[in-house]
């Protein structure tokens, strides 16, 4: 899913709270699924199914619940423990 702009993963950990892990000013511009996702995507786990993706994906940043908070540490950038 297409922004329609730029963002960067700091304005996303402002919006959405938790823990942000890595560079607040990594630029963010789509949102996409973990298996599909390019250095410029934001992807999100949402069941620990898809940990093994966590080690694969090509996803520039991931948010995580908190359940998967220590499985995301592999990844450099992710919001773990992030709460809707």
């Amino acid at each position: 899913m297409k922004l329609g702009f730029q963002t960067n993963l700091q304005t996303i950990h402002a919006a959405l709270g938790g823990v942000l892990h890595g560079n607040g000013s990594l630029t963010i511009e789509r949102l996409a699924p973990l298996g599909s996702a390019t250095k410029r995507d934001l992807a999100f786990v949402a069941h620990i199914r898809y940990v093994a993706q966590l080690q694969t994906t090509q996803a520039g940043a991931l948010i995580v619940p908190p359940a998967m908070a220590d499985a995301a540490d592999a990844h450099p950038e992710h919001i773990g423990e992030a709460v809707a």
